[in-house]
């Protein structure tokens, strides 16, 4: 039988990663104001929903069209052009201004491949010398994921399960034993995605009511028992709490959204979520003083947030204008 979610996914997908963005920008800018201060401590979560999203949406996209060669045009095409052009960007201001950048092959190669970030880490020896290597960690994690994903959803349904809850264990021994922090801003991130990956498989797809029933009372128990664990022991990580919510949190923030009409303008974020994480990391949000007048950024969130979106939509439109302007000659 069809999935009765399956629409309700396609419906909120857009929706909820544009949800996602809004939640990681405030987390970056660190708004001191209520309820919004609750917000941007746990903004980081959005950077987990919109990896198990993007790995249905891969889901979703193989089955349209399984040709594996495309698959990685598709993904080439959708993220290379606009991360280059914004690292060339940050590249000539880094150098106008004195800041680091990469200065000889070797570093462009790994700037600008993402290399950089798997070879020096993150946090962990961030010195002037690292620095060069790489600008974000994001994108270099979701190019590995986009990698292996058509070898994770060729496994059947059995191994698909198995290799999440191996990398669930293993995940959560790494992050309580405090294991490659260097990068732990990465690894586990590749069990959100197995979660999308199993989700698509066991509740998107034709699927037979009871193993459907079943995997359904399983995305709804693992969070209770993985908050439990975490709040009153100390042998399971928050994140990993975060990681097996995801399914059931986006059936909850769905109907939010839907509760509040807010799809269209949240797919819209949603479709210009990639320009959006790399503008706003770039256009901090600014405190000034006007005379002896301390103006706080965070009384300026929503109007910075706007001149966020207005920079992304130019971005995306002059991205998508070159590449047809190429295409076409």
């Amino acid at each position: 039988m069809k999935s009765s979610y399956s629409n309700f996914f396609r419906c909120h997908r857009g929706a909820i990663m544009g949800l996602s963005i809004l939640s990681v920008m405030v987390f970056h800018y660190g708004i001191q104001m209520p309820l919004l201060h609750t917000i941007s401590l746990y903004g980081w979560i959005g950077v987990d929903m919109f990896i198990f999203l993007s790995a249905i949406g891969l889901c979703y996209s193989l089955e349209k069209n399984p040709c594996i060669t495309d698959y990685y045009k598709r993904r080439a095409l959708r993220i290379l052009p606009t991360w280059w052009t914004y690292m060339v960007v940050v590249v000539i201001v880094s150098a106008l201004t004195s800041l680091p950048h990469p200065s000889t092959i070797s570093q462009v190669f790994l700037y600008f491949t993402g290399l950089g970030y798997w070879v020096s880490g993150y946090y962990n020896d961030f010195d002037n010398a690292h620095q060069v290597y790489f600008n974000e960690w994001f994108i270099p994690t979701s190019l590995v994921f986009y990698l292996i994903f058509p070898l994770l959803q060729k496994m059947n349904k059995k191994v698909t399960v198995v290799i999440t809850v191996a990398v669930l264990f293993v995940t959560n021994i790494l992050l309580v034993l405090g294991f490659s922090h260097s990068i732990d801003l990465s690894y586990p991130r590749l069990l959100s995605f197995l979660i999308g990956i199993a989700t698509y498989k066991f509740l998107l797809t034709e699927t037979d009511r009871r193993t459907a029933a079943l995997f359904k009372s399983i995305f709804i128990a693992l969070p209770i028992v993985t908050f439990f664990l975490y709040r009153y022991s100390s042998f399971v990580s928050f994140r990993i709490f975060v990681s097996v919510s995801m399914p059931l949190m986006f059936y909850i923030l769905g109907r939010i959204i839907d509760w509040t009409k807010s799809v269209k303008p949240l797919s819209f974020l949603g479709s210009i979520s990639l320009e959006l994480y790399l503008v706003h990391l770039y256009l901090k949000l600014p405190s000034f003083s006007i005379g002896n007048l301390y103006i706080d950024g965070d009384w300026l969130l929503i109007p910075f947030i706007a001149v966020n979106i207005l920079a992304a939509w130019c971005f995306h439109v002059s991205i998508r204008y070159t590449l047809t302007f190429i295409k076409r000659y």
